[in-house]
């Protein structure tokens, strides 16, 4: 049966109703994905204007880039030389930091740079000792003997001057340090038994003063500071419970303190020597410990 003309009007404006809710829909819905869409591909939004990631990524170059690039570039030589000298790391050697990355980020592109600069941290003290031979690291030991030898040390720092007083009493009785240390409180921050831990001359010397130092270097292992030290005017006592001071027992600190010397030394070389240019650096940096000069940029 055929509609009438006002059925048809109503049918037709009906329609055409439809199709504007449906419009105007679809165009909200635009328009909330559009804001998304600039919420989500910008840095930040400030009361609902962008800051683009352009501009962030241009302002961190700005402010930071140069120097950043030029931690790569060192990260970059070490990791060459290390390679040309065919230094290496072993997984064990690598596998707490490897640990440590996997929990901090899963993107591979952030991984492959937190890699990088554990390899290079890594391998850096290997190059420079590659270059030092047994001969000259027992050259240094001869040379800074006295400097060398490491103390493992005890103490008792009482709080109280009576305690001091007690405790000369006890050590005069016999009466073991171990067992003092643990029925008097102490000043002084200590492990298990009064263990203070291993103490350079230099530390000792820093923290208990020179007088100190000439005590303890005179006492024989397993022995005790015969009365107390004074220390900023409070009383001390040490024992000794051990001293390295023969070549291997401390090459250790030697190949330590032969590694920072060396390191900077190293780098200075390393980029001295190096072809390196770059859109990316501007020439107010100044890099450390890169040489001036050494690194050009790109006209």
């Amino acid at each position: 049966m055929s509609l009438s003309f006002s059925e048809r009007l109503q049918s037709n404006l009906l329609r055409l109703l439809s199709l504007v809710c449906i419009g105007v829909a679809l165009f909200l819905l635009g328009t909330n994905a559009w804001h998304r869409y600039r919420a989500a591909s910008a840095a930040a939004t400030l009361n609902g204007e962008a800051i683009s990631r352009d501009d962030y990524f241009n302002a961190l170059q700005l402010a930071s880039g140069p120097q950043v690039l030029e931690k790569l570039v060192q990260q970059r030589a070490i990791l060459q030389e290390a390679q040309r000298l065919h230094v290496t790391l072993t997984d064990e050697e690598m596998k707490t930091d490897l640990e440590a990355i996997s929990h901090r980020t899963s993107d591979p592109g952030f991984r492959r740079v937190l890699e990088d600069q554990a390899r290079a941290r890594l391998l850096l003290p290997k190059v420079v000792l590659q270059g030092i031979g047994e001969e000259e690291r027992r050259r240094f030991y001869e040379a800074f003997k006295d400097d060398l030898v490491q103390y493992d040390l005890a103490v008792i720092a009482p709080t109280v001057p009576e305690d001091a007083r007690a405790i000369v009493g006890d050590l005069k009785t016999g009466r073991s340090f171990e067992e003092i240390v643990d029925t008097y409180p102490s000043r002084l921050k200590t492990m298990a038994h009064g263990r203070w831990g291993t103490k350079s001359p230099q530390d000792v010397a820093r923290l208990l003063g020179p007088s100190a130092l000439q005590q303890i270097a005179r006492l024989k292992p397993g022995t005790v500071t015969p009365k107390p030290l004074t220390v900023d005017g409070q009383a001390v006592f040490i024992k000794v419970l051990a001293v390295r001071q023969d070549y291997d027992e401390v090459k250790p600190e030697i190949e330590a303190i032969m590694e920072n010397a060396g390191e900077a030394e190293l780098m200075d070389r390393l980029t001295a020597a190096a072809h390196i240019v770059s859109p990316m650096l501007i020439s107010s940096a100044s890099p450390s410990p890169v040489p001036s000069g050494s690194v050009s940029p790109a006209p």
